[in-house]
């Protein structure tokens, strides 16, 4: 696990922390140091892009809402997102707008 933290530091030190393991899907996240509404700061899975016509923009996923878990798993760092990604179909915890919500990808 460290070096999969790492290499996510360096990434994001270098402001090239971002990927797109969901390309089927039709999004793509970045990664981004946020406080949240407690004051707290972590790093998270911001929704940078979503393309047209896809699952993800079918759902009413936005660019800026913040990826939570798959499948049941928190996000934490990058690492975490290419295992979660490993069972379909899936389920996505997002906020955005004020609200978390629950959304199934196939």
């Amino acid at each position: 696990l460290v070096p999969d933290i790492t290499a996510a530091l360096s990434r994001l030190s270098a402001n090239t922390l971002s990927q797109n393991p969901f390309e089927t899907t039709g999004l793509t996240i970045t990664w981004k140091l946020q406080q949240d509404t407690a004051g707290i700061f972590a790093i998270r899975a911001i929704i940078s892009h979503i393309t047209p016509k896809t699952p993800a923009f079918n759902a009413g996923i936005k660019a800026g809402d913040i990826l939570v878990s798959i499948n049941g798993n928190a996000i934490t760092w990058d690492s975490v997102v290419s295992a979660a990604l490993t069972k379909l179909p899936l389920t996505l915890a997002l906020i955005g707008e004020g609200e978390q919500r629950t959304i199934t990808l196939p």
